[in-house]
């Protein structure tokens, strides 16, 4: 697809319910390994910017683009205090976005192939840039 056409479309996101694409999910987009430090760094990078996060159950969001992320399933709003200064309650999405960001900026400097998780940082990147919490998810990045 032309790179024009590809810019204007806008990114969706589709949630992943059927337990057998979540439960290979990790593996087909990182590799076993990879995938598992993946999701272990989000829930820890929960523990440790979300002071109200007690565990849940997480949702597998894959975006038209072809990028990925995490998020807490649930209505409410959640605290979030990121380690540059920037805080707030904003919604689950924009949390989980946060905390995959994050959790890729991890991976790419500790996995033996970081191209992957390169690749899935830049596509939610695209995807930021037109949602409603933008500008808070890249300074709480940055």
């Amino acid at each position: 697809m032309n790179a024009i056409v590809q810019a204007i479309k806008p990114i969706t996101v589709q949630l992943i319910t059927d337990e057998k694409k979540r439960l290979l999910m990790f593996p087909l987009l990182f590799g076993t390994r990879s995938g598992l430090m993946f999701e272990y760094h989000v829930y820890n990078m929960a523990e440790a910017l979300c002071p109200t996060y007690r565990g849940g159950f997480w949702e597998f969001n894959r975006l038209s683009n072809g990028g990925f992320f995490l998020c807490l399933a649930g209505d409410e709003p959640i605290e979030i205090r990121a380690m540059n200064g920037t805080h707030g309650t904003v919604s689950r999405e924009t949390v989980g976005i946060i905390l995959s960001l994050f959790s890729y900026k991890i991976m790419m400097e500790r996995d033996r192939k970081p191209y992957k998780f390169q690749c899935h940082f830049q596509w939610l990147c695209e995807y930021v840039f037109s949602h409603d919490d933008g500008a808070f998810i890249f300074s709480a990045i940055n």
